[in-house]
C-alpha cells in the first residue's frame, strides 16, 4: 500500500500570489498556532481548512495536497528549484 504525504507548500504561493500576508491570516480568524502547525506540515482540523478557504476565497487544492509519498517529493523539489531561480533572478537584478 502507498503511503500518502499531504503539504501546505500551494497556501504560500496563494498567498504570494493574492498579496495576503499572515497577519491578515490572524486578522481573518486563523490563530497564530494554527500558523504554526501549517508552517511545520502538521494536521489541522477541517474547521481551520474551511477558514483558510472562506478568508481567501480559493478550493483546499490551493491550500494543500495530499499525494504518494513519491510524488510529494518531486513536488517539493520543483517549488525549491522555481525558487531558487526565482532568488536567482533576483540577485542579478540587484547587480545589474
Amino acid at each position: 500500500m502507498k503511503r500518502y504525504l499531504y503539504t501546505y507548500a500551494p497556501l504560500w504561493q496563494t498567498l504570494k500570489d493574492g498579496g495576503v500576508s499572515q497577519y491578515q491570516l490572524l486578522q481573518g480568524g486563523i490563530t497564530s498556532s494554527q500558523l504554526n502547525r501549517l508552517r511545520r506540515n502538521e494536521s489541522i482540523t477541517l474547521k481551520t481548512l474551511k477558514r483558510l478557504c472562506e478568508t481567501l476565497q480559493c478550493r483546499v487544492s490551493d491550500i494543500m495536497i495530499m499525494r504518494p509519498e513519491e510524488e510529494i517529493v518531486e513536488f517539493l523539489e520543483e517549488i525549491e528549484t522555481e525558487e531558487t531561480k526565482e532568488e536567482e533572478k533576483m540577485d542579478t537584478f540587484h547587480l545589474e
